[in-house]
């Protein structure tokens, strides 16, 4: 009798868990634990829930518990136990618990994604980067591993190797996520400088000048468009000098490009009024 009773209580909690009921499925599993903790699968049942709950410090209590009392870790207690720390900051600690769970198991996404998480924040970039790469290669619909493999890629000095993450995380998110539409955001001058520098080669200037142009007028205080502005201009001077030396007519195409820059250099002239404007009304009320 006791046995049919304890196989219903265990259908009836697998049904909660598989609709992902954690809050009804949470006093059963307690209780079962509190009832049969040696039993097979009532740990790890337990466990699941308070995971699906996102109760870490509830979780991580019960696997240390299990483990002093009972002796018991199921296979995946380290992976959440360094979950559980990362969720709450705790990165040193998590470390030897996520290297556990990778040696364990080096076929884990979830250990490698965390484990990189928390090698960031401890300052181990390169290693976070190496892991997030892993992670995102295992668990190929993850946008957060590429996610967080373009941001270090970025503090590495990488930018253009983050690029080609992000897009990955762009395309894995379905491009609506916010947090990471913003840092494509960020990084879509980058982009630019890569379409301007493949136009320059093939000797497109005029298009150059335009691309530049509307970036400019979208990223007014991106200091490397600057720089590039001015380079571009230095460039095509140089190269109209050498053309009239040769006795090559180029001063009509120069004055043109030239009265581009000057409408460009106008509007954010005009633009930067316009804001120094609103602050000074802002100021005056």
């Amino acid at each position: 009798m006791m046995n049919q009773s304890f196989t219903d209580e265990v259908q009836e909690l697998d049904a909660l868990i598989a609709a992902q009921q954690w809050d009804e499925a949470f006093p059963l599993a307690q209780d079962l634990m509190d009832k049969i903790p040696l039993t097979p699968g009532v740990l790890e049942r337990l466990a699941q829930v308070l995971r699906g709950q996102e109760d870490w410090e509830a979780l991580m209590d019960v696997l240390m518990r299990s483990r002093n009392r009972y002796q018991l870790w199921p296979q995946g207690s380290d992976l959440l136990m360094g979950q559980g720390m990362v969720e709450l900051g705790r990165w040193s600690e998590s470390i030897p618990y996520l290297e556990l769970a990778v040696a364990q198991d080096s076929l884990s996404g979830w250990a490698h994604h965390f484990l990189g998480k928390a090698m960031r924040h401890t300052g181990h970039l390169q290693d976070a980067l190496t892991h997030q790469q892993t992670a995102s290669e295992q668990l190929p619909e993850f946008p957060w591993a590429p996610f967080e493999a373009g941001q270090l890629l970025q503090e590495l000095g990488e930018s253009k190797l983050a690029v080609v993450e992000m897009q990955e995380a762009r395309q894995r998110s379905g491009e609506t996520n916010e947090v990471i539409e913003a840092e494509w955001q960020k990084l879509k001058p980058v982009v630019i400088l890569e379409q301007l520098d493949q136009l320059i080669l093939a000797g497109k200037t005029n298009e150059a000048f335009s691309v530049l142009r509307q970036a400019m007028l979208q990223n007014p205080d991106n200091l490397n468009l600057s720089e590039r502005l001015l380079q571009l201009i230095s460039a095509d001077a140089s190269d109209h000098g050498s053309a009239e030396q040769s006795g090559l007519d180029a001063s009509a195409v120069l004055d043109q490009e030239l009265t581009q820059i000057e409408g460009l250099l106008d509007q954010l002239e005009a633009k930067a009024s316009s804001v120094a404007n609103t602050d000074n009304e802002i100021i005056f009320l």
